[in-house]
C-alpha cells in the first residue's frame, strides 16, 4: 500500500488493468502488439461484417445507404463494390488487404507464406482455358464468325431485294 492511500497499488495512468496486462505480457514473454492505424482498425471491424470484401475510405458529408461510418470517426466502410468504385461521388474507398484485416494466418496458410511474385514465378504461365490446341480453337472461332457474318450479309441483301420487289 502507498502511504496515505487505502489503495493496495499506486495509481497509474490508464488504471490498473492496462498495467496488469502489460505485466502479464512481459511475464508470458508475449511481445506487445503494435498500435493499429485507423485504417487497420476499420478494416478489422468491417472484415467481421462483410461476407467477401471490405472497402474503407473517408466519409463524405452525405453518403449512400450501403456506406457505414465507423464509430464517431471520419472513416467509413462498405461491403458493396459498387459503392467503392467511383459510381458515387463520395467514393475514395479501397479494398482492405488481408494484412490490414488482421487475417495473416489464413493468408499465410492459403499461400504457403509466399509473396504473389514468388508463387507466380514457380507456377509459370497459366494454362489455356480450353484443353487442346487453343490456336486451332481460335481459328475455328474466327471461321465460324466469318461464316455467320457472311450469312447475315446474304440475308440482308435478300431482304432488301424482296423489299424493292414489293415496292414496285
Amino acid at each position: 500500500r502507498c502511504q496515505g492511500s487505502s489503495r493496495p497499488f499506486p495509481a497509474r495512468p490508464g488504471g490498473l488493468v492496462p498495467a496488469m496486462r502489460a505485466l502479464l505480457l512481459v511475464i508470458l514473454g508475449v511481445a506487445a502488439q503494435p498500435a493499429l492505424s485507423k485504417r487497420q482498425e476499420v478494416c478489422q471491424h468491417c472484415s467481421n461484417i462483410c461476407p467477401v470484401s471490405c472497402f474503407v475510405g473517408s466519409c463524405a458529408p452525405t453518403h449512400g445507404i450501403s456506406i457505414k461510418r465507423y464509430g464517431s470517426t471520419e472513416s467509413c466502410f462498405t461491403c458493396d463494390l459498387a459503392s467503392s468504385s467511383g459510381i458515387e461521388s463520395s467514393s475514395d474507398f479501397n479494398i482492405c488487404t488481408a494484412e490490414e484485416s488482421g487475417d495473416q494466418t489464413s493468408l499465410e496458410s492459403a499461400t504457403g507464406g509466399d509473396s504473389a511474385e514468388a508463387r507466380m514465378a514457380r507456377a509459370g504461365p497459366p494454362p489455356p482455358s480450353v484443353p487442346g490446341d487453343f490456336v486451332a480453337h481460335a481459328a475455328d472461332a474466327l471461321r465460324f464468325s466469318n461464316d455467320a457474318s457472311a450469312s447475315a450479309d446474304a440475308a440482308l441483301a435478300e431482304a432488301k431485294a424482296t423489299a424493292q420487289a414489293a415496292a414496285k
